[in-house]
C-alpha cells in the first residue's frame, strides 16, 4: 500500500517481480538498478537460494524528481520463484503497489508459469490486494530462447485481465527498462488519480520525461550476470571489499548460501537482510565516532555515560545514592568515599552511605568540617589536601586520605550536599583537576537523580493515599450503586403494582361509562335505575383512584419533610372507632370481626389525630386483606413505660422471615405483582412508618402466638410540663 505523506510530501511506493524460478526476475531487477543507479550510491541486497535468487531493494531513491508536488521513493523488490517458498513469495508481496510478473519464455517452462499465476493471484488475495485492480505488466522474458513461445500465446495462457506485455531480455537488458517505466507510469497516475494530488496526464508527462532522462544518462558499469552463473565472493553485509584501481565500487551486498530449510529460513533471512544492512551503517558511524572520541579522557566519559544511565534508571532514593557513590568512585579510580546529604530546613549534614571508612571523616554528629561547608555552600567543586582534612575515624588502621575531591550536589542554587572521593595520591599530571571536573559531571547528574528519587517518594506516597481515598470513594461509589438498582428495582416494581391497580377501575370505569352512554336516551325506569347503579360505580372507582394517587403524593410529601404535624393529646378510643367505620364495608365483605381492648385509664398520648388515624386505617386495612374469612381482627392499646402501644393482630399467613426487613419499603408486597398480590400499591405500610416516625415513635411486625402477624407502633406520652400544658383551660 502507498505511503503518501501529505506533510513531507513524499510518496513511498513498491513493486514485486513476481514469477517462477530462474524467468529472469533478479536478472532485471539488477538492470534496472544499474540504469536508475550507474553510480552505485544505493545498495542492492541479494539473497541467493539453492537454484534461485531473491533481491530486496532498501527503499531504492529513483530519482524521479518532483511529480505534482510530490517526491517520489521506490522500493522494489523479487520473489523467490520456487514452489516451496511460498510463504515468502507471499511475505514479499505484502503492501505491493504494483507487480511485473515476469514470465519464463521456454517451451517447458508454461506449466510453471501458469502455476505461479495462479500463486499470484492467490496471494495477492491473502494480502488484501484487489487482483484486478492492482496495477500489473506481464514480461515475456528469454525472447532470444531457442522455440520461445509465441507472445500472443504467452498471454493467452496467463494474462486474465489484459493487462499491458512487453517482451524482454533480462540477459541484455533489452526491453526490461522500458517494462518498469511503463508500470511506473501506471502506478503513479493512478495515485495521482485516487488521491487527487495532481492532473493525472501532468504526471504521465512529466514521468516519461524524467525516465527516459534516467535511460539516457551514461552507463558506469555493466549488466551483471545472473548471481548464479558467475562466482562472487562472500561479503559481510553492509562492508565493501575495496575495488581495484580503475573499477567503480560495487554497491550490491551478497549473502550467498545454499539453503536446505524451509520457506520460513528465507523470509528470516531476507528480514535479517534489511537488517543486517542497516546494522552496516550504523557500525561505520559509530566507527567514526569512536575515533573522534579516542582521547586521554575516555575512560572516564564512558563510565561518565554509565553513570548517567545507572541513576537514570533508578528512583529508590538508597539504590540511587549507592549507584550514584560507585560511580563516582569508578569514574575518579578512588576506593574511598562517600555521599554527603543536606537537610533543607534544619541544615544538619548526615552520610547516607560511605564507602572503604567506618564513618566520613569531614562530617560527624551531623555537623561538617567548616572547610567542607564552606565550599559546599560555594556550589562548586573544590579540593581539601591532607593538611587540610581531619583525621580518619579508625586511627592507622584506615590509609589517610592525601587529597579529598568534592562536589557539591546543586539542584537549581539550592546545595543539596556533596560526593567526596578520597585519593590515597596526589596526581601531579594534571589528573587531579581532571578527576575533580569529571566527579562535578557526575555530581550534576546525580543532584537530578536524587531530585527525581525524592520527588518520586512523594508521589508515591501520594499515590498511597490517593489508592486510599479511590478505595474509599470506590466503596461510596458501590454503596450507591447498590442504592440505585434498589431504587431501580422499587420503581419497576411501583411501575408494575400502578400499572396493575389502576387498570382495574380504569376498565370498570370505561365500561360502565360505555354503557351509560348506550343508555343515555333509554327513558325507561328500568334504563334509569341502572344509570344510577353505574354512576355510582363510576364514581366509587373514580374515589378508588384519587384515594390511590392520593397516598402516593401523601408519601412522597412525607419522605420530602413537606408535611406539618401537631402535637396534641389523642383519644385513641375515638381513632380507632373512625378508621373502622371508614373500612366496615371491607371487613363486612370478608366476615371478619373487628375486636378493640383497650387498657383502663390509658393516658392520652401526643400526636396529630389526622395522622394517626391514617395509621390505623392503613394497619387496620392490612389486617382485612391477609385475614381468613370469619377470622378476627383484634385491636389492643396498651401503657408501656413513657409510651402508649397500638398493636393489630390478624390471623393470616404471617410475614416470612426474608420479607419481615423490608415490609416497611415502598412498593413492597407479598405475591406476584401481575398474579396473586393483594390489593393497592404498596404503600400503606410505608406511610404508616413515616408518621410515627415523625411523632417520635416506632412501628414493627412481629408473628402472633396465632401464626398470623402483629403490627404495632408506639406514640410516646407528654411530658409532666407538657401535660399541665395541654390540660390549662383557654381564654
Amino acid at each position: 500500500m502507498s505511503l503518501i505523506n501529505l506533510r513531507d510530501r513524499t510518496i513511498n511506493t513498491k513493486i514485486v517481480y513476481y514469477g517462477t524460478a530462474l524467468s529472469g526476475k533478479t536478472t532485471s531487477l539488477q538492470h534496472v538498478h544499474s540504469v536508475v543507479d550507474p553510480e552505485g550510491l544505493t545498495e542492492l541486497v541479494s539473497l541467493n537460494t539453492q537454484g534461485d535468487r531473491t533481491l530486496f531493494f532498501d527503499f531504492l531513491p529513483i530519482p524521479l524528481g518532483n511529480l505534482g508536488g510530490f517526491e517520489v521513493k521506490l522500493q522494489a523488490l523479487t520473489v523467490p520463484g520456487q514452489v516451496r517458498y511460498a510463504v515468502t513469495r507471499r511475505y514479499v508481496l505484502r503492501g505491493a503497489d504494483a507487480v511485473i510478473f515476469v514470465a519464463d519464455s521456454h517451451p517447458e517452462a508454461q506449466e510453471g508459469n501458469v502455476r505461479a499465476v495462479e500463486g499470484l493471484r492467490r496471494n495477492l488475495a491473502a494480502n488484501g490486494i484487489d487482483v484486478d485492480a492492482v496495477p500489473l505488466l506481464f514480461q515475456w522474458n528469454k525472447r532470444d530462447a531457442p522455440g520461445a513461445v509465441a507472445e500472443a500465446a504467452l498471454d493467452a495462457a496467463l494474462n486474465w485481465r489484459a493487462a499491458p506485455a512487453m517482451g524482454t531480455i533480462a540477459t541484455t537488458g533489452y526491453g526490461v527498462y522500458e517494462s518498469f517505466a511503463r508500470l511506473c507510469c501506471d502506478l503513479l497516475v493512478g495515485l495521482a488519480i485516487e488521491y487527487r494530488i495532481a492532473d493525472p496526464e501532468d504526471i504521465r508527462a512529466q514521468l516519461a520525461a524524467r525516465l527516459a532522462e534516467i535511460a539516457a544518462q551514461p552507463a558506469h558499469r555493466p549488466v551483471q550476470a545472473p548471481l548464479g552463473e558467475r562466482a562472487a565472493p562472500l561479503m559481510v553485509p553492509g562492508v565493501e571489499e575495496p575495488a581495484p584501481e580503475g573499477r567503480p565500487r560495487s554497491s550490491v551486498i551478497q549473502v550467498e548460501s545454499d539453503l536446505e530449510g524451509s520457506a520460513q529460513d528465507v523470509e528470516e533471512l531476507l528480514e535479517q537482510a534489511v537488517e543486517t544492512n542497516m546494522e552496516s551503517a550504523r557500525l561505520v558511524a559509530d566507527l567514526h565516532e569512536t575515533r573522534r572520541r579516542l582521547s586521554d579522557h575516555v575512560r572516564q566519559l564512558a563510565t561518565l555515560h554509565e553513570t548517567g544511565v545507572l541513576i537514570a534508571s533508578e528512583l529508590d532514593v538508597d539504590r540511587v545514592v549507592a549507584r550514584i557513590l560507585d560511580a563516582a568512585l569508578g569514574t575518579v579510580g578512588a576506593r574511598h568515599g562517600s555521599v554527603v546529604l543536606r537537610d533543607a530546613e534544619t541544615e544538619r549534614l548526615s552520610v547516607r552511605l560511605v564507602r572503604g571508612y567506618t564513618s566520613d571523616p569531614l562530617v560527624r554528629g551531623g555537623v561538617g568540617d567548616p572547610r567542607f561547608v564552606r565550599g559546599m555552600t560555594d556550589r562548586a567543586p573544590f579540593v581539601l589536601h591532607r593538611d587540610e582534612l581531619p583525621p580518619v575515624p579508625g586511627g592507622d588502621d584506615e590509609p589517610a586520605p592525601v587529597v579529598a575531591l568534592v562536589a557539591p550536589l546543586v539542584y537549581q542554587a539550592e546545595a543539596l550536599g556533596a560526593l567526596v572521593a578520597y585519593l590515597p595520591v596526589l596526581r601531579r599530571d594534571g589528573g587531579t583537576e581532571a578527576r575533580l571536573r569529571f566527579l562535578g559531571a557526575v555530581a550534576g547528574q546525580a543532584s537530578i537523580a536524587i531530585v527525581n528519587a525524592r520527588l518520586f517518594a512523594r508521589i508515591e506516597g501520594f499515590n498511597r493515599e490517593l489508592e486510599r481515598k479511590v478505595a474509599e470513594r470506590t466503596q461510596e461509589l458501590e454503596q450507591a450503586y447498590r442504592e440505585l438498582r434498589a431504587v431501580d428495582v422499587l420503581k419497576d416494581d411501583f411501575l408494575a403494582s400502578v400499572s396493575h391497580e389502576l387498570l382495574t377501575p380504569l376498565t370498570s370505569i370505561g365500561g360502565f361509562a360505555e354503557i351509560l352512554a348506550t343508555t343515555a336516551e333509554d327513558s325507561g325506569p328500568g334504563a334509569a335505575a341502572e344509570r344510577r347503579e353505574f354512576s355510582a360505580i363510576v364514581q366509587q372507582e373514580t374515589e378508588r383512584l384519587t384515594e390511590m394517587l392520593q397516598s402516593v403524593l401523601d408519601l412522597s410529601a412525607l419522605e420530602a419533610d413537606q408535611v406539618q404535624m401537631a402535637r396534641s393529646p389523642v383519644d385513641l378510643r375515638d381513632l380507632i372507632l373512625v378508621a373502622y367505620r371508614v373500612l366496615r364495608e371491607a371487613f363486612r365483605r370478608r366476615g371478619v370481626k373487628v375486636r378493640v381492648r383497650i387498657e383502663d385509664d390509658l393516658p392520652q398520648p401526643l400526636g396529630d389525630t389526622q395522622w394517626i388515624g391514617r395509621v390505623l386505617r392503613e394497619l387496620l386495612s392490612n389486617a382485612c386483606k391477609f385475614s381468613p374469612e370469619g377470622a378476627p381482627v383484634v385491636v389492643t392499646v396498651r401503657h408501656a413505660d413513657d409510651c402508649v402501644v397500638i398493636e393489630v393482630e390478624d390471623q393470616g399467613p404471617g410475614v416470612a422471615a426474608g420479607v419481615a426487613p423490608t415490609i416497611f419499603q415502598k412498593f413492597k408486597q407479598a405475591g406476584d405483582v401481575l398474579t396473586d398480590k393483594p390489593a393497592g400499591l404498596g404503600l400503606g405500610l410505608p406511610t404508616a412508618a413515616h408518621v410515627v416516625a415523625r411523632l417520635g415513635g416506632r412501628i414493627w411486625v412481629e408473628r402472633a402466638d396465632s401464626g398470623g402477624a402483629v403490627f404495632g407502633f408506639s406514640l410516646p406520652l407528654p411530658a409532666p410540663a407538657e401535660a399541665l400544658v395541654a390540660d390549662a383551660p383557654t381564654a
